[in-house]
């Protein structure tokens, strides 16, 4: 029996274990993930989630049980510590899984401060996953102020999310505007005025 490993249980992996199974595969699919919690949606968390408007089972892509009708093994709260290619095979904190094919959905991590510029100060946080995001609901108090690196989508998301808690907000953006790559300048003018109207 031909065997899957996919590394990485956030959406991409969900979606790739989900359309294998979709498309015939009846193999032995494994779907291994660092968080000790069921596969889900990250945009929601600094959102919707961050400010209490959707319970974190609502952020769940699918529910248990669909993994288990459609035979794909779950394995939360494992770190892979090594994948070697040639034997194929991957080792985690814990087991060792061997594998025909091999999928990596890790995603992506945030840019952070270098440990000489801050990284280890009290007060900064990163939203990458539900931990990060249940950190943030726990700090977002009225009269605080967050100091918003970035002043991209992602970095005026956070700004409205804090304003809606009633935080006061500073934005910093290293480029001359605001939405710099993603947006011409009329447009980042628009919102930059926009944002100081409102905040």
């Amino acid at each position: 029996m031909s065997k899957v490993v996919i590394v990485g249980a956030g959406q991409a992996g969900s979606e790739a274990a989900t359309h294998l199974r979709g498309q015939g595969f009846d193999g032995e699919i494994t779907l291994i993930g660092a968080e000790n919690v069921l596969p889900y949606q990250r945009p929601p968390l600094s959102k919707k989630y961050v400010i209490g408007d959707m319970r974190k089972e609502r952020l769940y892509l699918k529910p248990e049980s669909f993994y288990h009708e459609n035979q794909i093994k779950l394995r939360l709260g494992l770190t892979v510590k090594k994948i070697n290619r040639s034997k194929k095979r991957i080792e985690t904190d814990s087991v060792t899984y061997e594998y025909d094919q091999l999928i990596l959905t890790t995603g992506s991590s945030p840019n952070q401060f270098p440990g000489n510029f801050g990284k280890n100060l009290s007060g900064i946080y990163y939203i990458r996953n539900l931990d990060d995001a249940d950190k943030l609901k726990e700090i977002f108090e009225p009269g605080k102020t967050a100091l918003i690196l970035g002043g991209g989508y992602i970095g005026l998301e956070g700004a409205a999310v804090a304003r809606l808690k009633d935080l006061n907000v500073i934005v910093v953006e290293k480029s001359k505007r605001i939405l710099n790559r993603v947006a011409c300048e009329q447009t980042s003018n628009f919102f930059e005025n926009f944002t100081k109207i409102i905040m």
